[in-house]
C-alpha cells in the first residue's frame, strides 16, 4: 500500500479522512490539467504499489465542501528501488505556483529518503520544461544522459540524477573543556531547537566530533 504523507501549507503534517477519497479524486484532477495524456500518471496503478510514496500539499482555507480534507495544492510522487529513487511526478496547482512549494516538498522528500538510506533520486524531465529542469539543477541534480523522441516525437527527455548526501553538523570543543562529554551534551541540547528552527525544518544532521586547540568556542543556531 502507498505511504502518503499529507502536509499543509505551513507543512505541519496534516491528518485526513481518506474514506472520503477526495485527495485522490484531486490528485487524478490535477494531473489530468498539468500533463499531456501520454505523460499523465496511472494513480489507480501507481498508488497499488508497496514501494509508492507520496507528499501532498493542502490548503485547509480553499476547500469547498466536495474538498473535504482541503484543496490540492500540490504532490511528489516517487518509487524506490533499493537505495535509489525515481522521481514520477512534482506538480503544483497553478494558482500555487512560484511560491517555493515544489523546492519544499522535495526537500521534504529528499529528508525522508535520506533517514531510509536511500543514496540517490533519478528523474526524467522534458526538454522544453525549463523551469523544472531549474529547479532540478538548483537541488543538486545534473544531466545524466539526453534521449530524443522520449516523450513522443519532437519531444526530447533528459534525465538527471542526484546523490543525496548526509548533512554534517561539526562538533567543535575547546581542548581546555574538563570533559568532552560536556561538549556532547551541549550539542545535543542544541540539535533540537536546530531542527525546530525556521530556517532547518527539513535539516536532519549527521555528526561529527573533533576537538580543535582553541581556547574558547562558542556557536548558536544563527552560526549555521
Amino acid at each position: 500500500m502507498t505511504n502518503i504523507k499529507v502536509y499543509g501549507l505551513d507543512y505541519s503534517q496534516a491528518t485526513i479522512n481518506r474514506s472520503h477519497g477526495s485527495l485522490m479524486a484531486q490528485m487524478q484532477q490535477l494531473e489530468r490539467k498539468t500533463f499531456p495524456r501520454n505523460e499523465a500518471l496511472d494513480f489507480d496503478l501507481e498508488l497499488k504499489k508497496r514501494n509508492t510514496e507520496v507528499i501532498a500539499v493542502l490548503d485547509s482555507n480553499a476547500k469547498v465542501e466536495s474538498e473535504r480534507e482541503g484543496h490540492l495544492v500540490g504532490y511528489v510522487v516517487w518509487g524506490r528501488l533499493q537505495k535509489t529513487a525515481l522521481l514520477h511526478k512534482v506538480c503544483v496547482a497553478k494558482q500555487y505556483r512560484r511560491r517555493g512549494i515544489a523546492r519544499r516538498m522535495l526537500n521534504i522528500m529528499k529528508d525522508r529518503l535520506r533517514r531510509n538510506g536511500c543514496v540517490s533520486i533519478q528523474l526524467w524531465v522534458g526538454e522544453a520544461r525549463v523551469p523544472a529542469t531549474c529547479l532540478y539543477l538548483s537541488l543538486g541534480f545534473s544531466e545524466v544522459d539526453r534521449v530524443e523522441d522520449y516523450y513522443s516525437p519532437g519531444r526530447t527527455g533528459i534525465k538527471m540524477k542526484a546523490a543525496i548526501s548526509r548533512n554534517l553538523i561539526v562538533l567543535a570543543w575547546s581542548s581546555f573543556m574538563t570533559s568532552s562529554m560536556e561538549g556532547i551534551r551541549d550539542f545535543y541540547s542544541l540539535s533540537p531547537r536546530l531542527r525546530s528552527h525556521d530556517r532547518y525544518q527539513d535539516f536532519c544532521p549527521s555528526v561529527a566530533i573533533v576537538q580543535l586547540p582553541v581556547t574558547s568556542f562558542k556557536f548558536t543556531v544563527d552560526d549555521f
